[in-house]
């Protein structure tokens, strides 16, 4: 019989290990004892192994009980201790076998208020996947973590599941009493597919210029014979041939916008083309070729604000809610606006974009207020130039708002100012003096008031008091809110948990592209346990650096690996790839 490495249970939950403390180990010098920290072991792999006692390089080790191997067993890769609440985004996903899979990600700012990404699950999935089987399967994740209780938020796509899976989680976390603002900010749905719905909404009514600039693009793609006409006419017109010619995906609005762009840098191309090749009848008119510039540009907002989204790991969630106001405020702006194509096709991306913005406007622009180049001023001015002055969108964020400081500031007994008076310590009137001219009194009253009423600002007050950074200055938020945690205490914990919310499942799906990679035709047939423990394991030692030969000889000995059980511990054989 063999012992199969896959059948370890991979995941790690909260692995927890005996800690030789670093402060000792800089005294080690001058003979101070070791101070190890013992903590729970609540890890199943931990019944796989033994551990070692401390050897003269004064390492924690443990042996693997099927073999001779020992490895390290300190904390240099445990998870990291995060400094407040954790979002997560999750996605599902089929490999090459049609096997279901679901992915859960972890985003928090851990104790040096570093933004962090780790893949907590990559799990099999049974058939059926519905809301309630993953809402289940979920939950049953963060038990296993030990931290159902510190959730802040979810980012999911627009699965007509999810919309279950979302709901029945919030209950139950509601129920239990763990979620900020009875999970107002629970859902954070991803803009990246909210952006892509609406600008195919837009696109579903194609031009006829558009027509033509897609078949004229498929005629010089169709044979070589007419790539090398395209390429003569490049060099009759003069124009650089570094930039390629894009054919677009009809069903992926970004192809489209990168043929629009490339089709119009080789406009003169396409015009001489048509006077020296007779076979070509594609080219647009001079003034179709005027739509489709204006057509670029008004595509080229939404493009650049969806770039923003396809980082792996992107800038904190602060930085999204100028781009997605813009994209909006344009919509209203080209809506209003005397190009008829142009209108009707901003009209019907208004309404779409209408339907998703008043479920995740909230959560974006309470992130702007707590950058400090823009504070309330950007949001109020955003929200008065798409709905008016004293609109209900502002009233409702600034109620939010302070609502949610109020939570914070009462878990963080962070009530308002309490700074002593310093007219009422330094000029107290001794008893008894006649000294004290009575004209004076009046005024030491009146500073006695005056302090009295600015004791009474919260910290959210004050914060808002101060003058805005220049909006181009240079900043790193989470540098400004970790020196300012002792200032801001409450405002700080508030900032460590909603700057950590990924506003786009990106994340998640570029876990997918590394799952693709090894779930590949040759690998198919691995056992799930063994797919999660070489996905997450290449995020917890490696994150998001290259690790390429690295962890393809890793993964090439787990193959290989083959156990007997009438063979000693010293001797392992080398079976090929199964």
């Amino acid at each position: 019989m063999e012992i199969d490495i896959e059948s370890i249970e991979s995941q790690s939950v909260d692995v927890e290990v005996e800690e030789i403390d670093g402060s000792s180990l800089n005294n080690e010098t001058q003979g101070d004892q070791l101070q190890r920290r013992k903590r729970k072991l609540t890890s199943k792999v931990w019944s796989h192994f033994v551990h070692l006692l401390l050897g003269p390089d004064k390492k924690l080790k443990a042996k693997y009980k099927h073999c001779s191997s020992a490895y390290l067993a300190d904390s240099k890769y445990e998870t990291e201790t995060t400094l407040g609440r954790i979002s997560f985004t999750s996605y599902a996903w089929s490999s090459l076998a049609s096997d279901g899979y679901v992915c859960l990600i972890a985003h928090f700012i851990d104790n040096n208020w570093n933004l962090q990404k780790k893949v907590l699950n990559f799990s099999f999935m049974p058939p059926l996947h519905s809301g309630v089987v993953l809402s289940e399967k979920l939950y049953d994740f963060l038990s296993d973590w030990g931290i159902e209780n510190k959730v802040f938020s979810v980012t999911l796509d627009n699965a007509f599941a999810n919309g279950v899976y979302v709901d029945m989680l919030r209950e139950q976390l509601v129920a239990k009493g763990v979620l900020v603002h009875n999970g107002d900010l629970f859902h954070m749905r991803c803009c990246a597919h909210i952006l892509n719905l609406v600008v195919q909404e837009g696109l579903k009514q194609i031009d006829d210029s558009i027509v033509k600039i897609r078949d004229s693009v498929n005629y010089v793609k169709g044979s070589q014979v007419r790539k090398q006409k395209f390429l003569d006419c490049v060099k009759l017109v003069a124009i650089g041939d570094k930039k390629g010619l894009c054919q677009d995906v009809p069903t992926r609005w970004n192809s489209t916008y990168l043929m629009l762009e490339s089709t119009l840098y080789y406009r003169r191309v396409f015009q001489h083309l048509e006077l020296s090749d007779s076979n070509y009848k594609h080219c647009p008119s001079t003034a179709e070729w005027d739509k489709v510039e204006k057509i670029k540009t008004f595509l080229k907002l939404f493009y650049d604000a969806t770039l923003k989204f396809y980082e792996t790991k992107y800038p904190t969630a602060n930085l999204y809610f100028p781009s997605i106001w813009h994209c909006c405020f344009m919509l209203k702006q080209y809506s209003e606006g005397d190009d008829e194509y142009l209108k009707c096709m901003a009209i019907a991306m208004w309404g779409k974009f209408q339907k998703y913005w008043s479920q995740f406007h909230l959560t974006l622009a309470i992130t702007c207020v707590l950058d400090p180049h823009f504070k309330l001023g950007l949001v109020e001015f955003s929200y008065k130039k798409l709905y008016g002055d004293d609109c209900f969108e502002c009233i409702t964020m600034r109620s939010t708002l302070y609502s949610i400081f109020e939570e914070y500031n009462k878990n963080n007994k962070d009530s308002t100012s309490q700074k002593t008076n310093i007219f009422e310590y330094f000029m107290t009137e001794k008893e008894g003096s006649d000294d004290v001219d009575v004209i004076f009194k009046e005024f030491d009253e009146m500073s006695s008031v005056e302090s009295s009423t600015a004791s009474q600002k919260s910290k959210l007050d004050l914060y808002l008091d101060e003058p805005r950074l220049a909006r181009n200055a240079e900043l790193d938020i989470l540098s400004f809110w970790k020196s300012n945690q002792f200032r801001y205490p409450a405002l700080a914990s508030m900032a460590c948990d909603i700057l950590a919310v990924p506003v786009s499942t990106v994340a998640s799906e570029a876990t997918f592209s590394v799952g693709g990679r090894v779930l590949n035709s040759f690998r198919s047939s691995l056992k799930p346990k063994t797919i999660e423990a070489l996905v997450c394991t290449k995020d917890w030692l490696y994150g998001d650096k290259d690790f390429n030969e690295e962890l393809e000889d890793l993964t090439q000995d787990i193959f290989n690996f083959s156990l007997k059980d009438d063979e000693p511990f010293s001797q392992v054989s080398s079976s090929p790839e199964r």
